[in-house]
């Protein structure tokens, strides 16, 4: 005598025990982490971890303009760029205190006039460009991992805020 048809979602106890609400449940579990793992790659790609579409930032103020990532990685070098807009006769970058302390300072591309450190920073004078624009590359490598934030002014000028975040 042949078997009744049974639906495929109710539980059976042959050829082994099946609990189908728990099952489906399982499925769901399944299906949110593949999602939430899809997602979390998609940001990874795009840079919401380290350099990319989402890290990338440039801030303006009066005279000059900071282009940076706001995620980087601890002991990973990196570049801050500052252009200073406008032919002015004395260009003096301010680096604030936190931000120097922050990271280290590889590089500096042009290299300043001069430079010295004060209470309020790291002052930075640069040669006026002759065309009135100048782009000033910072390579740089983050100390420590953590939250932080500084600042870069240019004397007569602006004042940006860095808001930095440093993976492990």
């Amino acid at each position: 005598m042949p078997q009744p048809a049974q639906s495929e979602w109710n539980n059976r106890a042959a050829p082994i025990q099946e609990d189908m609400a728990f099952q489906r449940a399982s499925w769901r579990a399944q299906r949110v982490a593949w999602v939430g793992l899809a997602l979390f790659l998609l940001l990874a790609l795009l840079g919401l971890f380290s350099e990319g579409l989402f890290s990338e930032r440039e801030a303006r103020a009066e005279g000059f303009s900071v282009t940076h990532q706001r995620v980087l990685r601890n002991d990973a070098a990196t570049s801050l760029t500052i252009t200073l807009n406008g032919p002015q006769t004395r260009n003096e970058v301010v680096l604030s205190p936190s931000l120097v302390r922050t990271a280290t300072i590889e590089t500096i591309s042009p290299e300043p006039l001069w430079s010295e450190t004060r209470a309020d920073g790291v002052h930075l004078v640069f040669a006026a460009p002759p065309d009135g624009d100048r782009a000033v590359e910072f390579g740089v490598r983050p100390n420590s991992a953590g939250v932080y934030a500084g600042s870069v002014s240019l004397v007569g000028g602006g004042r940006v805020t860095l808001n930095l975040i440093v993976l492990p």
